[in-house]
């Protein structure tokens, strides 16, 4: 696991600029930066909450990255998804929705509830 504190305490409170990959990296590695919460980077990064509903998901990366994205969140817990919101319509912030909805189906679990902006639509992609 990369330690994203550490990360971001290295660049932030030291001034320390390394190029843009070294700060928007993709590694599909999940950190846990507080107890229940964690944060996949995936270039647009995953951020998941563990609930007593399941986790929740704020937005899914690019359709690429799921197969990884899903890994990652499955090593760190095997809950549900609930719940997805998405902080905004660009692909590479919803891209990976598909593959969440057919982890749900294949795990027998209830698809997830869908919380979007009202700046676009999902419809396609939750209904596929």
């Amino acid at each position: 696991m990369a330690n994203l504190l550490e990360l971001s305490a290295h660049f932030i409170d030291n001034g320390v600029y390394e190029g843009p990959g070294s700060v928007n990296r993709v590694t599909t590695e999940l950190s846990e930066v507080a107890d229940g919460v964690a944060v996949v980077e995936a270039f647009s990064n995953v951020v998941a909450l563990r609930t007593d509903e399941g986790l929740v998901l704020f937005d899914t990366s690019l359709e690429t990255f799921a197969p990884k994205i899903l890994a990652s969140l499955r090593r760190w817990a095997t809950d549900p998804v609930h719940t997805i919101a998405y902080t905004h319509g660009h692909v590479d912030h919803v891209g990976g929705a598909a593959a969440i909805l057919a982890e749900a189906r294949e795990r027998r679990h209830p698809v997830p509830v869908w919380w979007r902006t009202s700046a676009f639509r999902i419809a396609s992609i939750a209904t596929h």
